[in-house]
């Protein structure tokens, strides 16, 4: 039981930790726009808004985990953190020529190998599943511009 409690807790300080740096990012990012005010926003208002108040929660996330009397946060795990974040910057650098359908089963294998229990068969069911949302959602349903295939 200790354990599952450490694991619990080492996750909730690591998240908090990425909700921190990505609030911090977004309120960085935000700042290239006009803010404006409550009554008249701008563009950079809402990930102003938005990044602080993830900035927020990553604080009280780490807090609350770090209060916890199970010890000390030990090590983060890697493998995850590469794999995730390598399939979103793969998919932002690929989308448009590889298009949506591709990119996205693409993603979605690239993210299972975060995991060492990923199964092939929910894998694949999972890659159609996203394609089928993505192309309707993003393309047909608010109209994104970009690409279903690649442009051969």
């Amino acid at each position: 039981m200790a354990t599952l409690r450490t694991a619990v807790r080492e996750r909730g300080f690591w998240a908090g930790v990425l909700f921190l740096c990505c609030g911090v990012f977004f309120m960085v990012l935000a700042q290239r726009y006009p803010i404006g005010t409550a009554a008249d926003m701008g563009a950079g208002y809402f990930p102003a808004v938005v990044g602080g108040l993830l900035a927020l929660l990553g604080i009280v996330r780490m807090a609350l985990a770090s209060l916890r009397p199970e010890g000390a946060v030990e090590g983060l795990e890697w493998r995850p953190l590469i794999f995730v974040i390598g399939s979103i910057l793969f998919f932002g650098l690929t989308v448009r020529t590889l298009g949506i359908v591709i990119a996205t089963a693409i993603v979605v294998g690239l993210t299972s190998l975060a995991t060492k229990g990923a199964r092939p068969g929910e894998v694949a069911l999972l890659a159609l599943g996203m394609v089928v949302v993505a192309a309707v959602g993003f393309v047909y349903g608010l109209g994104v511009t970009l690409p279903l295939w690649p442009a051969f």
